[in-house]
């Protein structure tokens, strides 16, 4: 199989995840996918036949425990836009969580585990000979790929800045056409399609 892609659009999420226990859940098993709570996503009606955690919810086993979320997406949900799905989580042991998380946490390590992933799948697109852009405003992606393969844009901020309307964390309608426009303006300049 030959990989031929006319152009490749790159983008990190978010490394830092928490998974807990929901309130008033218990358990005596090892989590699995079966145990997460992906009936309380809001995903769109014409989207559910495609959506795997769609299917996951349908399982017979499908016994939701867990919650799965980026830490962003936590924090946005205590200081601004609470979430739909974690309405039910006391703030405490939320704020507690994100706490804990930061005591432990090595974001260094992580930002430089996530900028060599990026640049090495840079450079294997570059091999193949395949137009990429990486979505990221890291300088120092800046520094080691060509201006071409780099979009400074953060969706995390964005997410903050533009929220859906659907309270999941993600961007809005109007902040993925802002993307789109910053993609293709991107594009013509470089004349990467």
């Amino acid at each position: 199989m030959r990989f031929n892609p006319s152009l490749v659009i790159i983008n990190s999420t978010g490394v830092d995840r928490l998974d807990w226990l929901a309130e008033g859940k218990t358990t005596n098993s090892k989590p699995s996918l079966l145990d997460i709570n992906y009936h309380s996503y809001n995903v769109d009606d014409e989207c559910l036949h495609n959506d795997p955690k769609a299917i996951v919810a349908e399982h017979p086993s499908y016994a939701p425990k867990y919650f799965s979320e980026p830490i962003t997406g936590i924090a946005e949900h205590l200081d601004r836009h609470p979430i739909t799905r974690l309405k039910a989580e006391p703030k405490d042991k939320l704020k507690k969580l994100v706490d804990h998380h930061a005591s432990l946490s090595v974001d260094p390590f992580n930002r430089i585990l996530a900028n060599s992933l990026l640049v090495t799948m840079g450079k294997l697109l570059d091999n193949f000979g395949a137009n990429y852009i990486i979505l990221s405003d890291n300088i120092k992606l800046a520094q080691i790929l060509p201006e071409q393969n780099i979009l400074p844009i953060n969706l995390a901020d964005l997410a903050l800045e533009l929220p859906d309307s659907r309270g999941t964390g993600h961007i809005s309608e109007s902040g993925h056409i802002m993307v789109a426009n910053h993609l293709q303006q991107h594009i013509s300049k470089y004349n990467l399609y």
